[in-house]
């Protein structure tokens, strides 16, 4: 959630009509709330420190368009252990064969429902 919001925010404030000098003062905002947001997180979970290495100590585009990547299709792969009843090494068997196809293809059916 902390990302996906970060993502958002700094989304709107790169479509608005507000000058590049304004737009670069409000990512700097951006990311230092997100930091923010992060250490508050820590606190509520006592200090726990296994996230750390996860989240960079100063975030960036490329971390948030990695991140997004990497979640992106999380539903499908969801769906598709479900369609395998949760059996993981019938899961895993598809994704294999899914991997095999060319990207559009590998998209096209994990999307399809």
């Amino acid at each position: 959630m902390l990302v996906m919001n970060c993502r958002d925010r700094l989304d709107e404030l790169y479509r608005s009509d507000i000058s590049d000098a304004k737009k670069r003062e409000g990512k700097r905002k951006i990311f230092s709330e997100f930091k923010e947001g992060y250490a508050e997180l820590k606190k509520q979970w006592g200090g726990y420190t296994g996230y750390d290495r996860w989240f960079p100590a100063e975030p960036n585009n490329a971390y948030l368009a990695s991140v997004a990547t990497y979640t992106q299709l999380v539903p499908e792969f969801q769906a598709l252990l479900e369609k395998n009843n949760g059996d993981l090494r019938k899961f895993y068997g598809a994704v294999k064969e899914i991997a095999k196809l060319p990207q559009a293809q590998r998209i096209a059916q994990l999307t399809e429902r």
